[in-house]
């Protein structure tokens, strides 16, 4: 196994689209709700998203931004936007200029309501689903929707790491491998097949002693945000 397993990230569509936008609404200093799926690899995925964004804020390109951010938890053990308090909240309380939805994802009936309220959204999911978004107002990126990209073992976390992959590329602050072992946690977690040499790779590479170490003193030293 080796860095040759893991797939260009562009090999997942609309990902150079998904980057845009979210950069767009940072750079804007917008409001950014992320959706944080019950279940470890929701937690990650929101995680390591916020946590690569609060990272360019502290030391990179984004140290002139303040978008503001807001995570929502569901309730209880409800998927995506089936949550009716979630569509609730976000169209009638908090009303961000961008939704983003990890590890999770929506129906077209439910991204029409939010796009008319004037919220763009990206979805970053694993899942199968028949929902493609239109690519603008819309954006879903999805390993199981993308022919190209061969994986279909890659959890949300594993999509969330190759959205900030190609940040690293369009940024000049690099800065997505120092989050490999959530991305590890959330794989593991999720009960993805290790027969995959990605998925494998990413395991392997993400809980080495090494990576672990440096990625906790890094986090140690800027970090003020948790969930």
């Amino acid at each position: 196994m080796s860095w040759e397993d893991v797939q260009s990230p562009y090999d997942l569509d609309y990902i150079k689209e998904a980057a845009n936008k979210i950069r767009e609404h940072v750079e804007a200093n917008h409001k950014i709700a992320i959706l944080v799926d019950v279940d470890m690899d929701g937690y990650t995925s929101a995680a390591l998203l916020i946590n690569y964004i609060r990272m360019q804020q502290k030391y990179g390109d984004w140290v002139d931004c303040s978008p503001e951010i807001v995570h929502i938890l569901h309730t209880g053990k409800i998927h995506g936007l089936d949550d009716t308090e979630v569509m609730d909240k976000v169209l009638n309380t908090i009303k961000p200029d961008l939704f983003v939805i990890p590890d999770a994802s929506g129906n077209n009936k439910q991204y029409q309501a939010l796009t008319s309220a004037g919220i763009d959204v990206v979805v970053l999911d694993h899942h199968d689903m028949s929902e493609r978004g239109d690519g603008e107002k819309v954006i879903v990126v999805n390993n199981q929707q993308s022919s190209r990209y061969k994986n279909k073992d890659l959890s949300g976390v594993g999509v969330v790491y190759q959205l900030c992959r190609v940040f690293d590329d369009m940024l000049t602050f690099v800065c997505a491998d120092n989050y490999l072992d959530i991305v590890a946690l959330g794989l593991v977690s999720d009960v993805m097949d290790l027969r995959s040499a990605e998925t494998r790779f990413l395991v392997f590479e993400g809980l080495k002693p090494e990576n672990l170490r440096s990625y906790y003193l890094e986090y140690a030293k800027f970090a003020n945000y948790k969930i």
